[in-house]
Protein backbone atom coordinates (compact mmCIF):
# COMPACT_ATOMS: atom_id res chain seq x y z
CA UNK A 1 0.00 0.00 0.00
CA UNK A 2 2.87 2.13 1.00
CA UNK A 3 4.33 1.96 -2.35
CA UNK A 4 1.39 2.57 -4.22
CA UNK A 5 1.00 6.08 -2.68
CA UNK A 6 4.41 6.56 -3.12
CA UNK A 7 3.72 6.51 -7.24
CA UNK A 8 1.11 8.72 -6.42
CA UNK A 9 3.08 11.18 -4.67
CA UNK A 10 5.57 10.86 -7.13
CA UNK A 11 3.32 11.31 -10.25
CA UNK A 12 1.67 14.31 -8.38
CA UNK A 13 5.21 16.35 -8.25
CA UNK A 14 5.74 15.58 -11.57
CA UNK A 15 2.71 16.78 -12.92
CA UNK A 16 3.19 20.05 -10.68
CA UNK A 17 6.42 20.74 -11.84
CA UNK A 18 5.43 20.62 -15.83
CA UNK A 19 2.82 22.53 -15.29
CA UNK A 20 5.09 24.80 -13.83
CA UNK A 21 7.54 24.36 -16.72
CA UNK A 22 4.40 24.69 -19.08
CA UNK A 23 3.46 28.42 -17.06
CA UNK A 24 7.16 29.57 -17.38
CA UNK A 25 8.65 28.19 -20.59
CA UNK A 26 5.69 27.20 -22.96
CA UNK A 27 4.15 23.58 -22.97
CA UNK A 28 6.83 22.21 -25.67
CA UNK A 29 9.26 23.23 -23.96
CA UNK A 30 8.01 21.81 -20.49
CA UNK A 31 7.55 18.82 -22.81
CA UNK A 32 10.92 18.55 -23.89
CA UNK A 33 12.12 19.28 -19.95
CA UNK A 34 10.34 16.16 -19.01
CA UNK A 35 11.82 14.29 -22.17
CA UNK A 36 14.91 15.32 -20.33
CA UNK A 37 14.07 14.16 -16.92
CA UNK A 38 13.02 10.75 -18.00
CA UNK A 39 16.41 10.54 -19.90
CA UNK A 40 18.07 11.51 -16.31
CA UNK A 41 16.22 9.07 -14.30
CA UNK A 42 16.73 5.84 -17.04
CA UNK A 43 20.73 7.16 -17.28
CA UNK A 44 21.07 6.91 -13.39
CA UNK A 45 19.34 3.77 -13.23
CA UNK A 46 21.59 2.14 -15.98
CA UNK A 47 25.22 3.40 -14.44
CA UNK A 48 23.83 2.82 -10.87
CA UNK A 49 25.27 -0.23 -9.19
CA UNK A 50 22.47 -2.21 -7.55
CA UNK A 51 24.80 -1.86 -4.25
CA UNK A 52 25.00 1.63 -4.14
CA UNK A 53 21.23 1.43 -4.21
CA UNK A 54 20.89 -1.20 -1.16
CA UNK A 55 23.33 1.14 0.31
CA UNK A 56 21.37 4.30 -0.14
CA UNK A 57 18.10 1.82 1.04
CA UNK A 58 19.88 0.95 4.57
CA UNK A 59 21.47 4.68 5.05
CA UNK A 60 18.01 6.13 4.56
CA UNK A 61 16.71 3.38 7.44
CA UNK A 62 19.24 4.21 9.35
CA UNK A 63 18.49 8.37 8.98
CA UNK A 64 14.60 7.52 10.13
CA UNK A 65 15.64 5.25 12.92
CA UNK A 66 17.79 8.44 14.44
CA UNK A 67 14.92 10.67 13.53
CA UNK A 68 12.53 8.79 15.19
CA UNK A 69 14.65 8.51 18.20
CA UNK A 70 15.45 12.03 18.48
CA UNK A 71 12.13 13.51 17.25
CA UNK A 72 13.71 15.00 14.59
CA UNK A 73 11.85 15.46 11.64
CA UNK A 74 13.01 13.30 8.47
CA UNK A 75 12.96 15.74 5.45
CA UNK A 76 15.09 18.33 7.26
CA UNK A 77 18.32 17.50 7.66
CA UNK A 78 20.87 20.21 8.93
CA UNK A 79 24.31 20.47 9.47
CA UNK A 80 23.48 20.26 13.37
CA UNK A 81 21.41 17.14 12.37
CA UNK A 82 24.26 15.45 10.22
CA UNK A 83 26.53 15.47 13.13
CA UNK A 84 24.37 14.59 15.65
CA UNK A 85 23.42 11.55 13.66
CA UNK A 86 27.06 10.74 13.13
CA UNK A 87 27.80 11.13 17.20
CA UNK A 88 24.85 8.86 17.66
CA UNK A 89 25.83 6.43 15.29
CA UNK A 90 29.29 6.66 17.06
CA UNK A 91 27.90 6.08 20.43
CA UNK A 92 25.18 3.75 19.34
CA UNK A 93 26.19 1.65 16.83
CA UNK A 94 26.94 -2.05 17.10
CA UNK A 95 30.25 -2.90 17.51
CA UNK A 96 29.83 -6.13 15.70
CA UNK A 97 30.68 -5.08 12.39
CA UNK A 98 26.78 -5.37 11.46
CA UNK A 99 26.41 -2.23 10.99
CA UNK A 100 24.93 0.97 13.12
CA UNK A 101 21.70 2.21 14.30
CA UNK A 102 20.55 0.23 17.17
CA UNK A 103 16.88 -0.57 17.65
CA UNK A 104 14.64 1.81 19.30
CA UNK A 105 14.48 1.87 22.83
CA UNK A 106 10.49 2.59 24.43
CA UNK A 107 9.98 6.25 24.47
CA UNK A 108 10.89 7.96 27.96
CA UNK A 109 8.95 10.23 29.65
CA UNK A 110 11.75 12.85 28.42
CA UNK A 111 13.20 13.67 24.64
CA UNK A 112 15.88 11.49 24.12
CA UNK A 113 19.94 13.12 23.81
CA UNK A 114 20.38 14.37 20.56
CA UNK A 115 23.84 12.86 21.78
CA UNK A 116 25.81 15.49 22.73
CA UNK A 117 27.81 15.40 25.60
CA UNK A 118 26.28 16.54 28.74
CA UNK A 119 28.11 18.40 31.43
CA UNK A 120 27.40 16.45 34.39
Amino acid sequence: MTANVELVDQAAARQALITRWAERHGVDAARRLAEAEDLAVAVAAEITPDNTVDTYDKSWRVWARFCATTELPELEGSRGALVACVTWMLREGQQTGKGYAPTPSPPTSRPPSLGCASAA
